[in-house]
């Protein structure tokens, strides 16, 4: 049983200035939900307004008979990322995942290759770079975590996710993928394929 809501479910099958709806789910019973729009550069995108705290979600959780968001659903919602190290390869390939869902890019599987995606002809191509930029950069500090056991604080791993870091703008996808790179100050490492495993014998 499908157990949360996605606003994209409901933009898609009911009218465009709809500010509230009934949904069935698949338990067979019936919820009231209400939205809320927000303005964009491309026009008005559409949120849920959750249940209990008022703010605006994408998505909503069935707990019990009640529909919530995720800061108000009870219990470790985020067990999959509370027991891994943050900073570590499992915590970045969590977050990678997310980014994906959120600029609705379909992810294949870790290990992050660029190569392996390729833009959708509907899909604005600048929005869509950019997205591949930050997996593949975060792809980047997820090996390092696992060959290096670096541990990114998660303000340089936040700058990479807003798009902050210069080695977003300076790196080409291939760079990224070929090198591994210091996300606090910049400088190029090693080669990823070669130069660290060579210095290591």
């Amino acid at each position: 049983m499908k157990k949360f809501i996605d606003i994209q479910d409901c933009v898609r099958r009911g009218p465009r200035k709809m500010t509230a709806a009934t949904i069935r789910l698949d338990n067979g019973r019936e919820y009231e939900v209400q939205f809320a729009d927000q303005r964009t550069g491309y026009g008005e995108k559409k949120f849920f307004i959750c249940p209990r705290c008022g703010s605006r979600r994408t998505k909503l959780y069935l707990y019990g008979d009640q529909l919530l968001c995720r800061s108000c659903y009870p219990g470790e919602f985020y067990r999959t990322i509370k027991n891994v190290t943050p900073g570590g390869d499992l915590y970045i390939a969590h977050l990678m995942r997310s980014l994906a869902r959120k600029e609705q890019i379909e992810f294949q599987r870790v290990p992050f290759c660029y190569l392996e995606y390729r833009k959708p002809k509907y899909r604005h191509f600048e929005k869509w770079h950019t997205a591949i930029v930050k997996l593949q950069a975060l792809e980047n500090m997820r090996n390092q975590a696992i060959f290096f056991n670096k541990r990114y604080p998660l303000d340089v791993i936040r700058g990479v996710l807003k798009g902050e870091n210069v080695l977003l703008y300076v790196c080409t996808l291939q760079e990224l993928d070929q090198y591994f790179y210091n996300w606090e100050d910049g400088s190029r490492l090693y080669n990823r394929s070669l130069d660290y495993f060579l210095k290591r014998q």
